[in-house]
């Protein structure tokens, strides 16, 4: 049976003694010293509950083992030989003990006797209750700006974080002003305690080797209660100065059970919450997800507070009010492209945010839905929520509500991608992933003649280009076989080799070849391959070119090239010799979509595997973002050789016709996913073509 004892036992044990119950012994039951009330005297069983605990009565009815008839008071000295040696004080002797104890009468003040009972309340509420309730105080003594973590991700942040300047804490002369974290702390042994001290810091100087942020103060929440001449404070307090100064920490506190107390009897309405728990754990939990954090003048905050009443008000009603979502955490705060509110949870609900962009509709969601849209971006500056987005209205969602079971969720808003933001995907297996939606644009130039040279034209060059913006602790080139490899299952070799033989073009012995200077670098931070097919006479007629770029410290963009260059002067074919009009050799459209449709996953997936396991497993810190290209690379360069018009090399007559004498160049931008299916790339090819055409001026069927 476990102990545990309602406010009524407790209350009636301490109100009725004023001494250890062992017979000459004057020890209190408590130290008040210096305004903090430390509990000295300790709870003994006169019958245990267990068959082979001291003075275990079979006949004793169990629903009064933790009655306070059955309960005595003594100190520390005396609990364990009374409890070690039974038969020498049998349960007679403590009964006349128990009289004589109570009949002396108590002598502490109700304020006392209440201090007491939450005192052993925190040593009942379980990790999960704890937690919540130092969460609370945390909003109350910083400020309504702390933010609360929890669930999986809860880990990567702390239990609760404020940055900014606190309202006085901890004196209103000197308050702290940085970033603050805030663990709680839940266990029964003060050798745990400093292990998981001990383990924390060691977190924390891993994520920060990492690039994450590094806190400027620490607050440490135990159930445990530490008196100033306490040999396990002294060394708690070494421990963490030792920590803290390596770690380069600004301050730190420890807030132990009597500091703890302490701020409940600062803040009633956190205190009454726990004072109106009576048995088990789980309803600990369920009073304490509904706690108010700051005080106002109605007891709680509103939805919406203060000023977005109408908005946020029928929003959380719809999501199920106060029995779902629970109660308001703070007021809502500006997050970069909108509101947001926390709410606790509700008995029938989990904890939730209602959140909004500017001018947009109020969306409800569980907080672990939201936790992981922050996650995105591993915390780079501008990621989650102000990256990707917000949930959308309409995205999938029971009773206006975004469950913490949510697989798929529609995002709009962000700084990262288009209006049209993309999709949070979710799996119970798997880490949260950003999924960016698909859009083109007519801005396609900052990659149209990167690597390009005069030394080494051809005329015509397609293009795909990409630069993707990934968050890795070292990026470094190590993997170049396994690289290749990956290009070549993409099959853009083979489209390659299918246009050499269309041409009747030689290809030479081996496969890849490393690009010389100045045309390509090979190194740590840069791969260049290509593959070449040459005419008779050994000129280069086509080359496949790959190039790959690392970050430089500087940015996060990973940024790759795939290149189809073509020199129409030395292509010849079976059908027909070299002529004066390369018409007959044009390329055709399908043509273009396989070379475009296999330099897709080529530039996104298969070229950074030379640096990374898993492109998909890095954190993002931005949407992907691709340019096609179609372009005549003699296009306003030297007369060494003439300039061939683009409609002369490349067949489009299935997109449309072109009005006048055709485009110079063409080219569009596309932002998307990485690892997108074969059919998503191949639709999304098609409908980059025509976007091209249609900015050429072309002429296109209308849509059926």
């Amino acid at each position: 049976m476990a102990r545990q004892y309602t406010s009524r036992t407790i209350k009636l044990l301490f109100a009725r003694a004023r001494r250890c119950a062992f017979p000459g012994c004057t020890e209190g039951l408590v130290l008040e010293d210096r305004d903090r009330l430390t509990v000295v005297a300790q709870i003994a069983h006169i019958r245990s509950e267990k068959p082979d605990g001291p003075r275990h009565e079979p006949t004793y009815a169990d629903e009064l083992i933790n009655e306070e008839e059955n309960l005595l008071l003594l100190c520390g000295k005396h609990h364990k030989p009374v409890d070690d040696h039974e038969s020498v004080y049998p349960v007679a002797e403590l009964l006349s003990w128990k009289r004589e104890q109570t009949a002396a009468g108590g002598d502490l003040s109700e304020h006392q006797v209440e201090r007491i009972f939450l005192h052993d309340d925190l040593n009942r509420l379980g990790p999960d209750a704890f937690e919540k309730m130092c969460q609370a105080l945390t909003m109350h003594v910083l400020g309504p700006e702390t933010k609360i973590f929890g669930g999986p991700r809860r880990g990567a942040e702390g239990d609760a974080t404020f940055n900014g300047r606190t309202t006085g804490f901890p004196t209103h002369d000197a308050p702290w002003d940085g970033f603050i974290v805030m663990e709680a702390m839940y266990g029964g042994a003060s050798r745990t305690l400093r292990h998981r001290i001990e383990r924390e810091f060691e977190r924390w100087a891993s994520q920060t080797a990492r690039g994450d942020r590094r806190p400027d103060y620490m607050i440490f929440a135990t159930n445990l209660q530490l008196t100033a001449d306490d040999p396990e404070l002294g060394r708690l307090t070494a421990l963490i100065d030792f920590h803290a100064g390596q770690a380069g920490l600004r301050g730190w506190r420890l807030w132990d059970g009597t500091q703890l107390a302490e701020f409940l009897d600062v803040y009633p309405n956190v205190r009454r919450a726990v004072g109106t728990i009576s048995t088990a754990n789980e309803i600990v939990a369920a009073v304490l997800a509904q706690l108010p954090t700051t005080p106002v003048a109605e007891g709680v905050f509103r939805p919406g507070e203060p000023g977005n009443e109408a908005a946020f008000q029928p929003a959380y009603e719809a999501a199920g009010g106060a029995r779902s979502l629970g109660h308001a955490l703070g007021h809502v705060q500006q997050d970069r492209i909108g509101w947001s509110q926390h709410f606790s949870g509700g008995i029938n609900g989990e904890p939730a945010v209602l959140c909004a962009r500017y001018g947009k509709n109020v969306v409800a969601v569980a907080r672990a839905v939201w936790n992981d849209i922050g996650g995105i971006g591993g915390g780079i500056a501008g990621g989650g929520a102000a990256g990707i987005g917000f949930p959308v209205s309409g995205a999938p969602s029971r009773d206006g509500y975004i469950g913490s079971d949510a697989e798929s969720i529609e995002l709009a808003g962000g700084q990262w991608g288009p209006e049209k933001g993309g999709r949070l995907l979710r799996s119970p297996r798997e880490p949260a992933r950003w999924q960016p939606g698909l859009a083109f644009d007519s801005n396609a130039s900052k990659d149209r003649d990167t690597w390009a040279t005069l030394a080494d034209q051809r005329d015509l060059r397609i293009r795909v280009a990409a630069r993707i913006p990934l968050c890795a602790e070292l990026w470094r080139i190590s993997r170049r076989g396994r690289m290749l490899a990956a290009v070549d299952a993409t099959g853009i070799t083979a489209v390659f080799h299918a246009l050499a033989d269309q041409y009747c073009l030689e290809m030479p012995a081996g496969s890849w070849q490393e690009i010389g200077e100045p045309d390509g670098h090979n190194n740590s931070r840069f791969a260049s391959y290509q593959i070449t097919a040459n005419d008779s006479d050994g000129r280069t007629a086509l080359a496949l070119c790959i190039r790959l770029t690392l970050p430089d410290g500087l940015n996060v963009d990973v940024h790759t090239t795939v290149d189809l260059r073509v020199d129409f002067a030395a292509l010849t074919t079976t059908a027909a010799p070299p002529a004066e009009s390369p018409s007959a050799r044009r390329l055709t459209v399908d043509a273009l979509k396989a070379f475009f449709v296999h330099a897709w996953p080529t530039a996104t997936d298969a070229l950074l595997l030379a640096a990374t396991d898993d492109p998909l497993a890095l954190p993002p810190a931005g949407a992907a973002r691709l340019e096609l290209h179609i372009q005549n690379e003699q296009l306003g360069h030297s007369d060494r050789r003439p300039t061939i018009p683009i409609l002369d090399m490349v067949d489009f007559s299935s997109l449309g016709s072109p009005r006048g004498t055709g485009p110079r160049a063409l080219s569009v931008g596309v932002t998307a996913a990485l690892g997108l299916p074969a059919d998503a790339i191949a639709q999304a090819v098609d409908d980059a073509l025509q976007w091209m055409v249609e900015d050429a001026g072309f002429v296109t069927p209308e849509p059926t």
